[in-house]
């Protein structure tokens, strides 16, 4: 991962938009219907259970290794090009567990062949209203949302920074777009420029942590 200065060098924060959700869910023919209970099970068969990874190094899979190095689960990594064609073989049952943009799960889960645990978000969802989410199952510390926001290259004039930052601040106080975009269970944050940098600096310095401490390499 790219040094954080380096980085900071080359773009200038505008503003956060939102963050999408995602879940954690099981193949539906493991016989755990909680979090915890997967996180018991897991622990008495360390290796023996297996979890989808997108892509090293994508948010979904350091998602994932933020709650193993939390519980002190240990699985088994199975890897895949993207989260559609992990979903294939969690249906089926191929792999036991996974954390999945949950625009993507929600067919599966509400079909009956995925179990969703906890979901990945501030608060609970529409979509998923009875699932909870990680600080309410007590895993607060282990929250990773995809966020999505607006940049410039950082020689734009603070003026025109400034400017770009207000007019999307004024979108999304707009009645009809919030509605938009919590239609789709997104996070809304309207993050300021300033807070769009210290976002982003917080979130090297956490994944930047956790892969020395993971060891993961691409």
């Amino acid at each position: 991962m790219a040094d954080m200065k380096g980085r900071s060098k080359d773009f200038v924060g505008i503003c956060a938009i939102a963050a999408a959700p995602s879940v954690y869910v099981v193949t539906a023919g493991l016989p755990v219907k909680s979090l915890a209970e997967f996180v018991t099970l897991a622990l008495s068969k360390p290796g023996e259970l297996n979890a989808a990874n997108p892509g090293t190094g994508s948010s979904i899979h350091l998602g994932q290794e933020l709650l193993f190095e939390r519980t002190g689960m240990k699985l088994t990594n199975v890897n895949y090009k993207g989260q559609p064609p992990s979903l294939i073989d969690l249906g089926s049952g191929q792999v036991h567990f996974a954390l999945i943009s949950q625009n993507l799960a929600l067919p599966l889960i509400q079909n009956g062949k995925l179990r969703a645990l906890a979901v990945n978000a501030s608060k609970r969802t529409r979509s998923l209203p009875d699932v909870p989410t990680l600080a309410e199952v007590g895993l607060a510390d282990a929250l990773v949302q995809s966020w999505y926001g607006i940049a410039a290259p950082a020689k734009t004039p603070p003026a025109i920074v400034t400017y770009l930052s207000q007019q999307f601040q004024r979108a999304l106080a707009k009645p009809e777009i919030r509605a938009k975009l919590e239609a789709m269970d997104a996070d809304i944050m309207a993050l300021d420029g300033p807070r769009f940098d210290a976002l982003i600096e917080s979130e090297f310095r956490r994944w930047g942590e956790l892969i020395r401490a993971r060891k993961i390499s691409i």
